[in-house]
């Protein structure tokens, strides 16, 4: 929910609704300290620079099979099987026009890969791009030490 309301001024100044879609309740996953931020920054900057006008791109939270799941999906050109492998290189953008420094998806798969999770890229349903981000999920009733839990809202 943070993150969203961080993101929300620039999806409207860029014409994109911006929604969340979460169950009730807190979803706690294990992760290093920020990085679901930092995840969540990296996608949304490059979900609402390829969004159209009138667009709209979706953060979903759910939770699957012991794992938190974490999708950004936008409504932009999307990729081609070989972009979507390219994508995850570091540096890589696309193209000369493409704004950027091509590391916002390889940071936030090295990221995840970090937590002891994962990120993909697929096809949006109706066009756009869908990225997964998987995390360890962490029990609420879990004693929590240190700083090797996250909470994301």
């Amino acid at each position: 929910t943070d993150r969203i309301d961080t993101w929300s001024a620039m999806a409207d100044g860029a014409d994109v609704a911006l929604r969340l879609d979460r169950p009730d309740g807190a979803v706690w996953a294990s992760a290093v300290p920020g990085s679901v931020e930092q995840i969540l920054d990296n996608l949304l900057d490059n979900a609402l620079a390829v969004s159209p006008a009138g667009g709209e791109v979706t953060v979903t939270l759910g939770r699957a099979e012991g794992r938190v799941r974490l999708t950004v999906a936008d409504r932009g050109p999307g990729l081609d099987d070989e972009h979507k492998v390219r994508a995850l290189e570091r540096f890589w953008r696309g193209g000369q026009a493409t704004p950027g420094t091509g590391l916002g998806l390889p940071i936030a798969l090295g990221l995840a890969e970090a937590s002891g999770g994962g990120l993909s890229l697929a096809d949006r349903p109706g066009g756009g791009l869908l990225v997964e981000v998987y995390l360890p999920r962490i029990n609420q009733s879990v004693t929590l030490t240190g700083q090797a839990a996250s909470r994301t809202k």
